[in-house]
């Protein structure tokens, strides 16, 4: 993706708004399987490496709802799982995270492209010697257990574009699509291919249609 979009812009969703960031968030969405990366070019190798592995590609490319939905599969077949969390404003570790590790099976990274070389060095040398899984988000390839590389699919956004905007009425749908000017893939591409760019391009003509209305 392009660098991260603001944590304020990211929470001023509005209910009404049926591209609300917050309902599409990796908490409250399962990662769509596009037909160029189906389930099972994804789990069975993360299983076969021992639940090591990295989900690779830019920003926006459904990394973090991946992992998320992962990690509820994992939970539901009884394996304890942990996450971290680590971004441009959380560049390390946190204090902590050998507990964290010791108390699950398999931890899920999300952002391993923030964290120190060292450190991540440290942590996966960890992970091997305590035998647990460890599968993580990251922009560059790590040579770390399975390998999936990630990007978005304007089949499958374009999909999630029609659902919401169906809920609309006819005609601030109209005014939606007609702001933008461009199909889904489009806008998605526009981007740089970065879904989450792209969501927050519907959200905002959303925005301003209910502007214009009222």
């Amino acid at each position: 993706m392009t660098p991260a979009i603001a944590p304020s812009r990211m929470r001023r969703g509005l209910a009404h708004n049926p591209f609300n960031v917050r309902d599409l968030s990796p908490a409250h969405c399962d990662y769509v399987f596009p037909p160029e990366l189906p389930q099972h070019d994804v789990l069975p190798p993360l299983s076969a490496c021992g639940w090591n592995g990295e989900l690779c590609g830019p920003h926006g490319s459904g990394k973090s709802t991946l992992l998320a939905t992962i990690r509820r599969q994992l939970e539901s077949d009884g394996i304890p799982t942990a996450r971290l969390f680590c971004n441009d404003r959380a560049r390390t570790l946190p204090p902590d995270w050998p507990f964290v590790l010791a108390r699950c099976r398999v931890l899920l990274l999300d952002g391993a492209e923030a964290v120190p070389r060292w450190q991540l060095a440290v942590l996966r040398r960890a992970a091997r010697i305590m035998g647990r899984g460890l599968i993580m988000t990251t922009h560059a390839r790590q040579g770390h257990g399975a390998f999936i590389a990630m990007a978005a699919s304007p089949k499958v956004f374009a999909r999630l574009v029609n659902e919401r905007l169906r809920t609309m009425p006819g005609e601030s749908r109209e005014m939606v699509v007609a702001r933008l000017g461009s199909s889904a893939a489009d806008v998605l591409r526009s981007c740089g291919g970065n879904a989450r760019e792209a969501v927050l391009q519907y959200y905002d003509a959303c925005e301003e249609t209910a502007r214009k209305r009222n």
